[in-house]
């Protein structure tokens, strides 16, 4: 298996990526760091919504609470989403040859 960005072969982490590339992707995805607040902000305004309208409307307080859920699972999964079109993000941008890792054998 090699490395997406730079066809390493050894040192690949869990990923699939080498450690360089790793680094190199924590660098740049630093610019993106206030995506989690969109997705946190969706998350806690569905479980607001759900959860506090359901209680001001008269219904359960298991609707409240499937509310809160509902909202925890928003946010993981748009961060999750978002964490996938970064890094695809990060391997359409072009980043000249000499700045690249060589590829290790």
């Amino acid at each position: 298996m090699t490395c997406p960005r730079c066809a390493a072969t050894k040192d690949l982490g869990p990923t699939g990526w080498c450690r360089d590339c790793e680094t190199a992707y924590d660098a740049w995805s630093r610019q993106h760091a206030a995506d989690i607040l969109w997705q946190t902000g969706s998350g806690a305004a569905i479980a607001m919504i759900v959860g506090l309208g359901g209680l001001v409307l008269g219904l359960s307080p298991i609707v409240a609470i499937a509310g809160v859920l509902a909202g925890a699972s928003t946010f993981l999964g748009l961060r999750r989403w978002g964490l996938r079109r970064r890094r695809r993000e990060y391997l359409e941008t072009g980043v000249p040859r000499a700045y690249l890792p060589s590829p290790r054998s």
